[in-house]
């Protein structure tokens, strides 16, 4: 099980590259600084631990979001939903990011019936996946326990230290 991890994990830095390095090109990089940018985020010893030594989720939410970026850039806006959704099913916040290629699909529609089919095939997929992902472990609002950690983050046990560092500095630099 350990080493069809580590398989999948790189396998996801690999695919997660591809993208990027397409994204890269899109944008009119030229092939030495793709390059050096690749390189200088593969060989972070971060990265290399997070996501393959520690075998992170991380990994394939990044994955799930990059690959929306790309089709994003290629006007495939059903592809690049449907990437984050699947993402978001590994971590929420990839579903905050829903509403980009919405609003691009939603700018390139001929019609306002358009714009409605657009949103509503959105939450249709949307709900429809969750069913098939939350299935196997039924069907009960306590499968939904992140969604509520995630929601109660201003509870002070949930909050990183970081975090209450920097909002203590901030709020003294009001004062």
């Amino acid at each position: 099980a350990l080493l069809l991890t580590k398989i999948l994990m790189t396998l996801a830095v690999a695919i997660s590259v591809f993208f990027s390095w397409h994204i890269m090109r899109l944008h009119a990089f030229a092939p030495s600084k793709r390059v050096l940018w690749l390189a200088l985020i593969l060989w972070n010893p971060f990265f290399i631990q997070n996501s393959i030594a520690d075998a992170h989720a991380d990994t394939f939410m990044m994955l799930g979001i990059t690959a929306s970026y790309y089709y994003i850039l290629q006007k495939k806006y059903k592809t690049s939903i449907a990437l984050l959704i699947l993402a978001g099913f590994v971590k929420y916040i990839s579903w905050f990011l829903l509403p980009i290629p919405i609003i691009a699909w939603l700018l390139r529609a001929p019609s306002r019936r358009r714009y409605a089919t657009i949103i509503l095939c959105t939450i249709a997929a949307f709900f429809l996946a969750a069913i098939i992902f939350y299935a196997p472990f039924g069907f009960s609002l306590r499968n939904l326990g992140g969604v509520q950690r995630q929601a109660a983050i201003g509870n002070i046990l949930l909050t990183p230290l970081g975090a209450l560092v920097i909002a203590k500095i901030f709020s003294l630099s009001h004062t």
